[in-house]
Formats: structure tokens, sequence, C-alpha cells
């Protein structure tokens, strides 16, 4: 295995991404499921207010150092107030180094900083899946999972 040493020119200085990688890895993430709906009983003169919906599940493995997170994104609904329903789910596995991490360490980059970076990858499915609708494209917000994990406590 070859082991390559990338060296980014930063103000004027030399930056070895080697040294900046983080112990808090993550596999390809892959679309789990995937459902859109377009609700045939919206009231097209009603204003859309469109319901995000998040949730996250972490499954970690027993005695690994390692955790499969899955994010679900659940848009709109199925009443008559809902101009489609959609839900997604983006799921990677993440592991880490040993001990590098505290317990609250992890639990934070868990529950925060995963479902953050599985957002990422849902924005474009969800985005590319309502654009074909006679609604348009929904662009997903940013969304301050730090303090959603807060509030949820």
């Amino acid at each position: 295995m070859t082991k390559c040493c990338w060296l980014v020119k930063e103000s004027g200085a030399k930056m070895d991404l080697n040294s900046k990688k983080s112990g808090f890895r993550f596999s390809n993430p892959e679309l789990v499921h995937l459902e859109y709906e377009t609700n045939q009983s919206f009231c097209e003169e009603s204003e859309i207010q469109l319901r995000i919906n998040l949730s996250t599940d972490v499954k970690p493995y027993e005695g690994k150092s390692k955790a499969e997170v899955i994010l679900t994104i659940t848009l709109g609904g199925k009443t008559e107030k809902d101009p489609f329903y959609l839900e997604a789910s983006e799921q990677a596995t993440f592991d880490w180094s040993g001990s590098q991490f505290s317990d609250e360490a992890l639990e934070s980059l868990l529950s925060k900083n995963a479902p953050s970076l599985l957002l990422s990858y849902l924005r474009p499915i969800v985005a590319s899946s309502t654009n074909w609708s006679r609604y348009g494209s929904y662009n997903i917000p940013f969304i301050d999972f730090t303090k959603a994990v807060k509030e949820s406590d």
C-alpha cells in the first residue's frame, strides 16, 4: 500500500494533510430507504408549509470501536395539508481509534457530527426527488444538530 502525502500551500506555509487526519472515520454512506408520494388531495390554493422531521438511530457494535448511524428525514405528510410525502434514510458505519476519544466526545460525534455529515448526502437526493414534482425542488435548510440534540435532552 502506497502512502500518499498531499502538500497544500496555505498562507505561504506547507500543510501535511496526513497529520490532519481524524481518528473518527466513516464508510461510504448509502441510501437505504426512499419513499416519495404526491398528495392528490392537496388543496393547491393553500400556502405550502412543509413539515420536516429528522431522526437518528445509532447502533454501536458490541465490543468494537464502531457504530452504524442511520439518519432519516421525513418531509410533509399524507394529509390534505401536505403537497407530498417524502421519507429517506442514509446509513454509514463510523469507526474510531480505540481509546482516542472519551465517552462524551464519542456521544457528541455520533449524535451531532455523524447526522450532520449524513444530511449532506441526503440533500441532493431530496432536491432531485422533489424537483420532478409540480411543486419544484425542495432544498433542506441548514440544521444545527448541536442545538437539536440539546432540545431533545
